[in-house]
């Protein structure tokens, strides 16, 4: 027999529905029908979990170091603060400089995780992303726009770490 012949002498679905006409050989059919419409689902809900579980693995991945950022940005923050209030004396000059140049290094490896800080002023007020500590009349300022940051609010590629504490024009 050649292949040909095989193929024709294989049965169909549709074939083995009409000849199964009688009680028995029916509902053996229907039967086999839906086991194979449940493996079908099956096998395509299987397909849905593996993609949900890649999806959530790369969001854990994104985001596994919330944690570690949001204990650390006090840190950066305080530092920075430090080098504002460094003093001016010939003595401390090339102390101030390597401080000041760890805290850049601290930015840095910040920003390369995916941190980015939220110090806009004169951008729209955004309760997402702002936590307003007062009202301020100011000259020339646009109604609810920041007009000073009093401390920098950080995300994380789209997640808010920490809101910005600002000022917010009258």
């Amino acid at each position: 027999m050649d292949d040909h012949q095989q193929d024709e002498e294989q049965p169909t679905e549709d074939d083995v529905r009409s000849e199964a006409e009688g009680g028995e050989m029916t509902s053996t059919v229907e039967q086999n029908l839906d086991y194979k419409d449940s493996y079908l689902r099956a096998v395509a809900d299987y397909d849905n979990l593996k993609k949900e579980i890649v999806r959530l693995r790369g969001e854990y991945a994104r985001y596994a170091a919330v944690e570690v950022v949001r204990e650390f940005l006090p840190v950066y923050d305080n530092l920075k603060k430090a080098l504002e209030h460094a003093p001016a004396s010939d003595g401390c000059t090339k102390w101030t400089e390597g401080i000041g140049l760890i805290a850049d290094q601290c930015g840095k490896v910040l920003a390369a995780a995916g941190v980015q800080a939220v110090d806009e002023v004169g951008m729209p007020f955004d309760p997402t992303v702002h936590e307003a500590l007062m009202r301020e009349k100011r000259d020339g300022a646009v109604t609810d726009t920041v007009v000073k940051v009093v401390e920098p609010g950080y995300r994380l590629h789209d997640r808010v770490l920490r809101p910005a504490k600002v000022i917010v024009a009258e």
